[in-house]
Formats: C-alpha cells, sequence, structure tokens
C-alpha cells in the first residue's frame, strides 16, 4: 500500500486458499489472485509493481460499480 496507495484486501490462491487482510509480509506465489480497491491509478501503480513477477498480461483491474 505503501508504494501504490492500492490496498490488497485479499489474496486467493490456486488451490482456492483464502487469505483476507494480508500483511506486508505475505507472500504472493504464482497464480495467486489479488483482491485490491484503489483508484485506477493505485490500481495501475500496483500492476506496475507487479509485473516483473509475471511473465503473462494480467488483467485490467474491474471497475466494482457504483451505488445508485
Amino acid at each position: 500500500r505503501s508504494q501504490s496507495g492500492a490496498l490488497v484486501l485479499a489474496i486467493r490462491h490456486p488451490d482456492g486458499n483464502l487469505i483476507v487482510g494480508p500483511t506486508g509480509e505475505t507472500a504472493i506465489e504464482g497464480g495467486d489472485m489479488l483482491i485490491c480497491l484503489g483508484t485506477a491509478e493505485q490500481l495501475r501503480a500496483l500492476n506496475q509493481i507487479l509485473s516483473p513477477l509475471t511473465s503473462r498480461l494480467t488483467r485490467p483491474p474491474k471497475q466494482a460499480p457504483l451505488g445508485e
């Protein structure tokens, strides 16, 4: 969070294990899905930080629908 401003709410491992509220010490493993919260700019910054960790394209962030 200190580098991008985005908040990682949870990490889902490929085996289905879900880590809610990961700390800065939580390791990210290959195949993990990060559930994050932030502005478009913050999520882009997080993607830039994480991009060296992957050799495949990451999915663009999904925008949550706004309340009516």
